[in-house]
């Protein structure tokens, strides 16, 4: 029985009410089996009593923060009590009044950044080999042994991914600008190159285009990390930005475009047909370029996966409590996709950034998008 929730809903306060049926997540099939859609709302269970129903609430609207006015917001992280933000082609700092310092430093380029810090200093990469380095009172550029397409913090190093190899890299312990051209390894369960990389829980974890293994911090003198045994999966990834961790977990795109989760180093499969029938529809070069961003909202922790034609997100809370895989759309008015490209907290607030230079705040109460209709379907 073909489904459908496609008509506009007038968002009067806070969420909508439908009958459990209709009342779920986005899952748009051309067959005729199932066609659900679910733009700018998510589904919450809602408890009464001893019973449960969904809802539909309104996401989020985006309110003014602060108009950089210095190009795209490339890059924001949180170090210590204070916000850096990546605009344009300048670092900043965003006080929690909304005041932006005057630039930094220089941050060449327009994509977006990989950023890590140590506590105190700030690092950012963009896939050169230039490290820009800031200690909270100075800005320098470093040159590293190697490009840098991702960089992390792990156990005292700035732990780098060196694009199209087989290789990730080090700094010296407990610096955020010594490097050594000898201190790097390679990944050795399967030849290919590393398509991306993440740190979990003291793991860093290593996709390769078919397959993954993760890395340890053993203590080593020469070599620190060691491949940790048991850990090996015949499963790649794509897209170098798709992966996060949230809540403990990884999300990232499979070689296969499937969406997954993984759980005690295996993948679980969180993405469903609709959506991986989508994604198999992309170009590799639309499919490559996807990136990811978490945000946790009045107990929701959403995994946001953005292409250029459209962009998803997976329900972490409502998937474990329904025992299913919920996702829903964001979309912005005269979009393909939402507007946003880089979330951080800070200042209690969840700030939200993108290609038109301005810092949002993430606000339940805004019912629109600074100022522009927040479609909902």
């Amino acid at each position: 029985m073909t489904q459908a929730l496609s008509t506009s809903l007038p968002i009067l306060k806070d969420h909508a009410v439908m009958d459990l049926d209709i009342c779920g997540g986005a899952y748009n099939l051309k067959a005729p089996v199932a066609v659900q859609e679910c733009i700018n709302l998510f589904p919450e269970i809602e408890q009464q009593g001893s019973q449960s129903r969904r809802i539909l609430r309104r996401f989020p609207g985006l309110k003014l923060f602060k108009d950089a006015s210095n190009g795209a917001i490339r890059g924001m992280r949180r170090v210590g009590g204070t916000l850096y933000v990546v605009a344009g082609t300048g670092l900043f700092t965003l006080s929690s009044a909304g005041a932006l310092s005057a630039s930094l430093g220089t941050i060449p380029g327009t994509t977006i950044v990989s950023m890590a810090h140590d506590g105190t200093n700030l690092v950012i990469v963009l896939g050169t080999t230039s490290q820009f380095t800031y200690t909270g009172s100075a800005f320098s550029t470093v040159t590293l042994p190697f490009a840098s397409s991702r960089v992390f913090f792990l156990d005292t190093y700035f732990v780098h991914q060196r694009p199209d190899t087989a290789n990730f890299f080090w700094s010296a312990s407990g610096s955020a600008t010594s490097y050594a051209a000898l201190d790097f390894a390679t990944k050795e369960g399967q030849p290919g190159e590393i398509v991306t990389m993440i740190t979990s829980n003291r793991d860093l974890i290593l996709f390769g285009e078919e397959t993954t293994e993760t890395w340890r911090n053993v203590g080593g003198t020469d070599l620190p990390f060691q491949r940790q045994e048991g850990t090996f999966q015949e499963r790649g990834a794509v897209a170098l930005k798709a992966p996060v961790e949230m809540d403990n977990d990884v999300y990232y795109i499979g070689d296969d475009r499937v969406i997954y989760k993984m759980s005690g180093f295996l993948p679980v499969r969180i993405s469903h047909h609709a959506i991986e029938k989508w994604l198999d529809e992309q170009t590799k070069s639309d499919v490559d370029d996807a990136f990811g961003m978490t945000i946790t909202h009045q107990g929701h922790y959403w995994y946001i996966l953005s292409l250029a034609e459209s962009t998803w997100v997976y329900d972490a809370t409502v998937s474990n409590m329904t025992g299913g895989n919920e996702w829903f759309q964001l979309l912005s008015l005269d979009e393909k996709n939402w507007r946003v490209d880089v979330v951080e907290n800070a200042y209690g607030k969840t700030f939200c950034g993108g290609g038109d230079g301005i810092i949002y705040e993430l606000d339940q109460d805004t019912l629109n998008e600074n100022g522009e209709r927040q479609l909902k379907q």
